[in-house]
């Protein structure tokens, strides 16, 4: 069994797996609000594409938002 204690001490790969052109944490605070804006439409539009609700928190409330246009109160 590989040892994970040791592989979540190298985040390095998590860096290289994704879209980042540079580590979040040398991010300035405009660089990760337009990275997390980006990543929230990707997979918005992943969803759409596999027919899945995307579901998020709108006005503190947990809601599920459909392709159609469609949004349902979940919680």
């Amino acid at each position: 069994m590989p040892n994970t204690t040791n592989d979540l001490e190298n985040i390095d790969f998590a860096i290289t797996k994704g879209t980042l052109k540079k580590p979040i944490y040398e991010m300035t605070e405009v660089e990760r609000e337009g990275f997390y804006r980006e990543v929230s439409i990707k997979i918005r539009e992943r969803l759409f594409k596999l027919k899945q609700p995307y579901i998020h928190s709108k006005n503190g409330k947990i809601v599920a938002e459909y392709a159609d246009g469609t949004v349902t109160v979940v919680r």
